[in-house]
């Protein structure tokens, strides 16, 4: 082994403390900010002149303060911290090798296409097995049935309904993309792209502490990580998984009536034509898997010449990561039984 490479080793063991510490912001986020946070807000709204109707998420003005706050808590501590942890790495990942044929992928269509399609193929079977397994262990072990996403912030209204796609299609990709697609990406990227993948793609899944989206988020999350690298930019995963989650806030959290016939014959039209898409994709996804295939666009740079193998257990075989999944594992698990 050359003198670089054990300096790479050294220094993504020393790396891994700090993925373990993002890690275990997840948990201090979830079950510490996130409460203060709401405490704070909540606090604030009553000395408001309408602080019964700012307390009540059944009501359009309660609910905006419900999305707000829950964009803010999920967010900004995240958003701030890693952003202070990774600076200085983020300065020395400059330099990293980047693909021939990135501006093909600037430009949208192509090889990012072909990468979300088979991506959201792969995702929607890790979400399908999520749904066998847990009735598989309902009826064996009468445990809880894996809780919906957002359940608690469905909305009811049009107000309620814009607020919700504003906060989940717009403000959380961009978040979410900024914090696992390019703060916790490019350090990663110095020792090698697979392993920048699968760590950040690892660590997606884990934030949403909820088993029906766990393999869904890591799967889709490890195909836009594959398209960040290899287009060398934040703006095209941002795109995508905007287009994710506009298409299932429409055709999955769509309140059955708006209370306006209009409104109703709208979305219901829409829904119907995203529905058709979606079912247009499956047949889709099999040529763009052969082409990821033939094209070899999982084939990432190994940038520092240490085993793959290697690289990931300094990762993820460290005691703090290791500690931090635990933690949030457990804490998922009650959730799951709350």
């Amino acid at each position: 082994m050359s003198y670089g490479t054990e300096t790479h080793t050294s220094e993504l063991k020393r790396l891994g403390y700090k993925y373990g510490i993002a890690a275990a912001l997840l948990v201090l986020n979830s079950q510490f900010f996130v409460p203060i946070l709401g405490a704070v807000l909540y606090a604030a709204a009553s000395f408001m002149p309408n602080a019964a109707e700012l307390a009540d998420s059944t009501t359009d003005a309660g609910y905006v303060l419900f999305m707000v706050y829950n964009e803010l808590a999920s967010y900004l501590l995240p958003l701030l911290v890693t952003g202070i942890m990774f600076a200085g790495e983020a300065k020395r990942e400059r330099g990293v090798p980047t693909f021939a044929n990135a501006e093909g992928y600037k430009r949208f269509f192509g090889e990012s296409l072909i990468l979300y399609i088979t991506g959201w193929f792969a995702a929607s079977c890790m979400g399908m097995l999520t749904s066998y397994v847990s009735e598989l262990l309902n009826s064996l072990f009468s445990t809880p049935q894996v809780h919906t996403a957002f359940s608690s912030q469905l909305p009811m209204d049009t107000m309620m309904y814009v607020t919700f796609e504003v906060s989940t299609c717009i403000v959380a990709p961009v978040c979410e993309e900024l914090i696992y697609r390019r703060i916790l990406l490019l350090p990663l990227r110095k020792y090698g792209d697979f392993t920048a993948a699968v760590v950040t793609a690892l660590l997606f899944g884990l934030s949403h502490f909820n088993f029906d989206q766990f393999l869904y988020a890591f799967a889709f999350g490890f195909f836009l990580a594959v398209i960040a690298i290899r287009s060398d930019s934040v703006i095209i995963p941002i795109i995508f998984h905007t287009i994710n989650n506009i298409i299932a806030g429409i055709t999955v959290y769509l309140p059955e009536t708006f209370g306006s016939e209009t409104v109703d014959a709208f979305f219901a039209s829409l829904g119907g034509f995203l529905e058709t898409f979606r079912a247009v994709m499956l047949f889709i996804a099999v040529p763009a898997i052969i082409a990821v295939v033939l094209l070899k666009l999982l084939r990432l740079h190994n940038n520092s010449g240490i085993p793959v193998k290697k690289q990931l257990s300094a990762i993820l075989l460290n005691p703090v990561f290791l500690l931090s999944v635990v933690i949030i594992l457990a804490i998922t698990v009650i959730l799951l039984w709350s």
